[in-house]
């Protein structure tokens, strides 16, 4: 009887080379995105990319990872099995950090010898943001093993060669995670597992790819080669407008850089002045609101002085009577003691606690006042420490005033020097008699404007 041929599964190791890039990133918290590189049977991230600054909504990677890849191809067919792995997208550990994942099939690449890119929008779609993925299969596509024994052997031998050689160059320890690094991927890849997002379990990879031989220019090269493009045709119109001002008369050249001078000077005095007028009326209205306040706390020590001095006509009042009362006790006792030595104890006894009674509800009274008085002595000491302060305000504000006065005083200075060159300049120039008017209008109505400003201010002091 002849023996039934058994298929041998072909396992074979293929290492990719993958460079990230992120594109379209809405505006989060923070400042800088990292990748972890999870694979689908696993369940945890072997891979992860360090922090990378976030600049216009893109996010790049300079340095590639390497990922070995175990592929099992059926011999039958000759497909690959599939081979998942996520990446997903976080700016930390934590839960809300979490920006997107997407899937990717390894069994799809295995022939990728040249540079790949592939753009995978990251779910949730919501985000907007796309990973940008260039792969490579570096070794072990055209490497197939006839038998798992021989597979295991030569992969591994292949494998420890590889890891050498990108140890010796110092890119494949940057990709793996530490200890605690993987626990806290952990977290984020589990909250990306409990979050509604579907994941398909056979991700399209069509959705954008390109192939890049080893001559072509990747993106950043290509946004430099458009910026050195643009920078030469602006540099060419330049050159032709400098040929056009060369063929210009000295006079036209010194007129026209007296008049961009004198237009950006007066331009910056108007924009400082400006300024200056705004500072002003924020500290006007300051200054209102201060002396408004300052007027409601007077009022208010006021009323708790009237208090103060009603609580102590009380407290007089209460005190003679007491003396009253105790006087007309000891008199009461006298009297009852004298004209009723002979009468019934119980009768002096109930009387004699009847005083001590009311002496009682005079001396709870007497204390109740007093500590109300306390009270509204510790008030108005509280209310005369905010008065204080009040006045400090005030002062400060009244010094930012005079720094202001002095500072527009500085400016108008400035002006008249601006003014005097420019009219210096003007007369040299018989032509320019009609603009020199106009500037002489300008520097008037600038004079005005300072003047109002000098008397507001000293309004404002006042």
């Amino acid at each position: 009887m002849f023996k039934s041929s058994k298929w041998k599964k072909e396992k074979i190791k293929a290492v990719f080379q993958m460079q990230f890039q992120v594109t379209q990133v809405p505006k989060l918290k923070a400042k800088k995105l990292m990748i972890s590189l999870v694979p689908a049977d696993a369940g945890k991230p072997t891979v992860r990319l360090g922090k990378t600054a976030i600049i216009e909504g893109t996010c790049s990677w300079e340095n590639p990872i390497y990922e070995t890849v175990k592929l099992i191809r059926d011999p039958k067919t000759g497909k690959f099995k599939q081979n998942i792995y996520y990446f997903a997208v976080a700016s930390g550990s934590s839960k809300s950090g979490f920006l997107g994942e997407v899937g990717l099939d390894f069994a799809d690449l295995v022939e990728a010898t040249e540079s790949l890119v592939v753009s995978l929008p990251l779910m949730p779609l919501e985000t907007g943001a796309i990973l940008h993925v260039a792969v490579q299969n570096m070794q072990g596509a055209q490497e197939i093993r006839p038998t798992e024994d021989s597979a295991i052997s030569r992969t591994d031998s292949l494998d420890q060669s590889f890891e050498t050689e990108l140890g010796s160059n110092g890119h494949y320890g940057n990709g793996h995670c530490t200890s605690t690094e993987d626990e806290e991927l952990n977290e984020t890849f589990r909250y990306s597992k409990q979050n509604s997002i579907p994941r398909d379990p056979q991700p399209k990879n069509s959705l954008v790819k390109q192939f890049i031989s080893q001559n072509a220019i990747n993106p950043l090269e290509r946004h430099l080669h458009q910026r050195s493009s643009t920078d030469c045709s602006l540099g060419s119109d330049l050159d032709g407008s400098v040929t056009d001002t060369t063929h210009k008369s000295e006079e036209d050249l010194l007129r026209d850089t007296a008049q961009e001078t004198s237009s950006n000077s007066f331009e910056s005095m108007k924009n400082k002045i400006i300024m200056l007028e705004r500072q002003a009326e924020l500290s006007e209205m300051e200054l209102q609101t201060l002396r408004k306040q300052i007027v409601k706390e007077t009022k208010r020590a006021q009323e708790q002085s009237r208090q103060i001095s009603s609580l102590k006509e009380e407290r007089d009042v209460l005190k003679i009577k007491c003396e009253k009362l105790n006087l007309r006790c000891t008199d009461e006792v006298d009297a009852v003691a004298s004209d009723n030595a002979g009468a019934d104890d119980k009768k002096s006894t109930a009387l004699m606690e009847e005083i001590r009674h009311k002496l009682q509800k005079e001396k709870n009274f007497n204390s109740k006042l007093m500590l109300k008085l306390q009270k509204t002595e510790d008030s108005n000491s509280e209310l005369i420490l905010t008065v204080r302060d009040l006045n400090k305000m005030l002062d400060q504000k009244d010094k930012d005033i005079s720094y202001l006065s002095e500072k527009v005083r500085s400016n108008k200075d400035l002006l008249e020097a601006a003014a005097e060159r420019t009219q210096l300049k003007i007369g040299q120039n018989e032509d320019r008699k009609a603009k020199e008017l106009k500037f002489a209008d300008v520097s008037q109505s600038l004079k005005q404007t300072i003047e109002k400003l000098q008397d507001e201010i000293e309004v404002y002091k006042k």
